[in-house]
């Protein structure tokens, strides 16, 4: 007789989201297995419609990385997330007053 039951099992994922290239994009996915530490990589890859202003965001960020360019130098940082308080958050802000 089989019995039902809910097992939870934990996991320390992380998901970061990231915009690049199509051509780059061989490139993250080999860095991404090379670091992981899973059986199977979980990397993945959705297709973006951004508003005119993200895309030449973009567009301009990745501008210097045209071929023959040296590669972007590594920072030893870690993103961080905190909580702000609210009344806080537009003195925070690139347009801030």
């Amino acid at each position: 007789m089989q019995k039902d039951e809910l097992l939870i099992d934990e996991h320390d994922y992380c998901f970061a989201v990231t915009y690049t290239r199509e051509d780059l994009k061989q490139r993250l996915i080999e860095e991404a297995e090379s670091v992981s530490v899973e059986e199977v990589c979980m990397i993945s890859f959705l297709p973006m419609e951004g508003n005119g202003a993200l895309i030449k965001l973009l567009d301009d960020a990745f501008a210097p990385r045209a071929a023959g360019t040296p590669p972007s130098r590594h920072v030893d940082a870690v993103a961080a997330l905190t909580f702000v308080p609210a009344n806080e958050i537009a003195t925070r802000t690139r347009k801030s007053s």
